[in-house]
């Protein structure tokens, strides 16, 4: 334990020193940026060049899964080879989710000439980290015929799926009727491509709703104590590559934007489509060869109907009590909380709200980071790999995994939102904001003390996002036809 916080002292000792000595010698110009919409350019440009360290990650999982029989997640016997590597990605994309609402943040607030700290903090971003995979990839040689033909057939479905992306893509830019020309302004493009991911963001409530759909229908709607914590396995993985792979798109959209002309922008719904429509896939194609061996294990709700029932009976109660709170919070906080957002009439003003407004809501991540260091710290699961104490972090971490992808659902929808109020009605945000980090830290508290416990947070925090996105699919359907 000492020879760890030696290493956190270091490190930050380390980190600071370079970025004093980098902001003060790189001959970095950022005086001339003083429009709002100037300093979010930079910021996007720079965040893209940080969240190279999720592809980084992301490859290091694809790399053990295409050398070893982790190559079929589900049949294969070798999802132990990618315990490691997806722990160093899911830990890379929670302290991205972090560093991007940071740097947004300081992008609202710093002065033009100090904005020279966020290409020094954005390159500080990269994260490197190794495993010792080797050590246990001898099943490769036991079947080596099986991995083979496994991995000849991945293969084939990439190069497939390739050109048909590409070919569906490059029809639709050619012949679909989408005239962008007149987005000659950044604000206006960014407004179109926030909508968009908005669409695209479609993909994780459906990675969510297959998670809670088996929770739902089996004895693993608790999580701890339910006994069949293995049937959300395959949900919970879609779900987490879906996450993953969006901050990617989020990111390449974002900065695809800044460097586009208006009449090229049409680019940005086609490549959201084609996303949105392959996850699509990506999860059918999944469950579907999942859903026999899933059949046979839900019987599970049979043995013990009585306790299932009773148990959803007291997650629906504490759903529709959450409802009602956070209902009248929302209404009581809108028409007496002296909130005056009248005067933001520019989009740009409203994005900087909504900017700081989730930096404040990221702070449920921080907690959830803070629940598992805790536990880490004061235990033998500091050493995550041979401490043989990984249970300890279980509920810990589908915490913090829980937070995360609420948190991705809760920024696209304040972002969308953004795109459609006026002045007068963006003090919305700031409540539903305030809104969800109280109830995510309901929920933490909640699972913590007892598992069933946590549909109290859980209501309050997705079923405001779910009313967001209906609003603003609306909004966006009006649009299209108007």
């Amino acid at each position: 334990m000492p020879w760890i916080r030696s290493q956190i002292f270091a490190a930050n000792i380390t980190s600071l020193l370079l970025f004093l000595v980098f902001f003060w010698i790189l001959p970095i110009n950022t005086a001339g940026l003083k429009a709002p919409a100037d300093r979010l350019v930079f910021t996007f440009r720079w965040l893209f060049v940080s969240s190279l360290s999720i592809l980084f990650a992301l490859f290091g999982v694809l790399k053990v899964r295409g050398t070893s029989n982790a190559v079929d997640p589900i049949n294969g016997g070798s999802e132990n080879l990618t315990e490691v590597p997806n722990r160093i990605l899911r830990n890379t994309v929670e302290q991205y989710f972090l560093h991007m609402t940071g740097l947004l943040m300081l992008a609202t607030i710093l002065e033009p000439s100090s904005l020279k700290a966020i290409p020094i903090l954005s390159s500080g971003q990269s994260r490197k980290a190794s495993s010792n995979n080797r050590v246990n990839m001898s099943d490769k040689e036991k079947d080596k015929r099986t991995f083979k033909e496994k991995k000849a057939s991945v293969i084939r479905q990439i190069i497939t799926s390739v050109s048909i992306s590409g070919t569906v893509f490059a029809l639709s830019y050619l012949y679909l009727p989408i005239n962008t020309s007149g987005l000659t302004e950044l604000p206006d493009r960014l407004a179109l491509t926030i909508c968009c991911l908005f669409v695209s963001s479609f993909s994780i409530i459906m990675g969510v709703h297959a998670v809670g759909n088996v929770r739902g229908n089996t004895n693993a709607i608790d999580p701890v104590y339910g006994g069949a914590e293995n049937l959300v396995d395959v949900p919970n993985r879609i779900l987490r590559n879906t996450t993953e792979q969006f901050f990617l798109h989020m990111m390449a959209m974002l900065t695809l934007t800044v460097f586009l002309q208006g009449s090229s922008m049409r680019a940005i719904p086609i490549l959201c489509g084609v996303f949105l429509v392959a996850r699509i896939v990506y999860q059918l194609s999944v469950l579907h060869r999942l859903d026999k061996i899933t059949r046979v294990n839900m019987s599970d709700r049979e043995k013990d109907k009585r306790t299932h029932g009773e148990k959803k009976a007291s997650v629906i109660k504490q759903m529709l009590i959450s409802v009602g709170i956070s209902s009248t919070a929302f209404v009581l906080s809108y028409l007496y909380l002296p909130i005056y957002t009248s005067h933001l009439t520019e989009l740009p003003d409203r994005l900087a709200l909504t900017i700081c407004c989730l930096f404040v809501s990221s702070f449920s991540i921080i907690m959830g980071i803070h629940a598992v260091g805790n536990v880490r710290g004061s235990s033998n699961a500091i050493d995550p790999v041979y401490g043989g104490a990984e249970n300890l972090v279980d509920v810990p971490n589908r915490i913090l995994r829980n937070t995360t992808e609420q948190f991705f659902l809760h920024m696209m929808a304040m972002l969308t939102l953004t795109v459609f109020l006026d002045g007068s009605s963006m003090k919305v945000i700031p409540i539903l904001c305030g809104i969800f980090l109280i109830a995510r830290i309901v929920f933490q508290i909640g699972y913590m003390s007892s598992p069933l416990k946590r549909a109290y947070g859980f209501a309050s925090t997705f079923l405001p996002t779910i009313a967001v996105y209906l609003y603003c699919t609306c909004c966006i359907i009006h649009q299209l036809f108007n």
